[in-house]
């Protein structure tokens, strides 16, 4: 990851330079929910520092069944597929996070007793 000052202030880094999967991510906190179609207009119409044409992360979904949370590998759930979607990438590979369940052990389908930053251990340079 490098950094990238998009507004020409250098007391910010607005953007992170992911140099494995050659795009750019956008350190924007969010401030609002959004349904998925109001965050891709609100991406789609972003100009930070001159910079647009942004949009947000792709995922493939490879199961034919769409996605299920309790299958490893799968382009969603616990333990998504690295190569199939951009976060889950950006998650494990990048950030060197593991999952917080196994699914060899079965501890990941509908897992209500594990919480939400149970491996969240490194976040690199996001909020």
């Amino acid at each position: 990851m490098q950094a990238r000052d998009l507004d020409g202030d250098p007391t910010a880094t607005e953007a992170w330079y992911d140099t494995a999967l050659n795009l750019l991510w956008l350190d924007a906190p969010l401030t609002t929910s959004r349904t998925w179609d109001n965050a891709k207009g609100w991406a789609a119409g972003l100009d930070v520092g001159g910079e647009t044409g942004w949009r947000l992360p792709v995922v493939t979904d490879i199961y034919a069944l769409g996605c299920d949370v309790g299958v490893r590998g799968t382009a969603c759930g616990y333990y998504p597929a690295t190569p199939n979607s951009e976060l889950a990438h950006l998650w494990y590979v990048t950030l060197g996070n593991s999952p917080n369940c196994s699914p060899e052990a079965g501890t990941c389908p509908f897992a209500p007793d594990l919480p939400p930053t149970s491996s969240m251990t490194n976040t690199g340079p996001f909020q």
